[in-house]
């Protein structure tokens, strides 16, 4: 790993886990964290590897919908996990959803750019050692939510998306499947 993106993973656990941290607002703590990380990210060519085509956006809604349904069978599996994902839906008050439905979009850009883009590509040596340490750092920047579900949500996130980013070596793919799930569980689909 570089020096500047080991600056840039630096960065994005100390920023997104202060945002956590912070505990008032944290869905505007981590927009603001993001757009930053974000845009630092931009600065790498490897972040930039969008090629737009229709074939790589039905892939990502294809892999968006098969994860959404294997998050719901998990839950329907599992009754009491449900009831463990109240506090991360807590994260959306005191917002409106055309809110939260126009930022998301730029925190799951963000985080592409910086975990799949970034870090999961300068990390460590070979497709399957980069997803993995890849994966485990994405989960190192929820620590400080306190909530092992997202954290190990953001675990086995991060495996699927980073799967994604290596098999198609872009990043059109894992966003869309990225955005889908986020949506498809914050809004359509909901747990709790």
């Amino acid at each position: 790993m570089s020096g500047r993106a080991a600056l840039l993973l630096l960065a994005a656990l100390v920023l997104v886990n202060l945002g956590f941290a912070l505990g008032r607002d944290v869905w505007s703590a981590l927009l603001a964290a993001n757009l930053v990380l974000g845009a630092a990210a931009w600065t790498f060519p490897a972040a930039r590897r969008f090629r737009l085509s229709p074939e790589r956006v039905i892939a990502g809604l294809v892999y968006g919908l098969a994860h959404v349904g294997g998050t719901k069978a998990l839950l329907a599996l599992w009754p009491g996990l449900a009831a463990r994902a109240a506090p991360l839906y807590a994260l959306r008050e005191g917002h409106s959803t055309a809110y939260l439905l126009a930022t998301l979009p730029l925190i799951v850009l963000a985080e592409e750019l910086v975990w799949r883009g970034v870090v999961t590509r300068s990390v460590a040596a070979g497709p399957a050692a980069r997803v993995g340490a890849g994966a485990l750092l994405f989960a190192a920047a929820h620590l400080a939510s306190g909530q092992p579900l997202l954290i190990a949500a953001a675990v086995a996130c991060g495996l699927v998306w980073g799967a994604l980013a290596e098999f198609y070596d872009d990043l059109t793919t894992p966003f869309v499947a990225h955005l889908l799930w986020d949506v498809a569980l914050l809004f359509v689909w909901p747990a709790v």
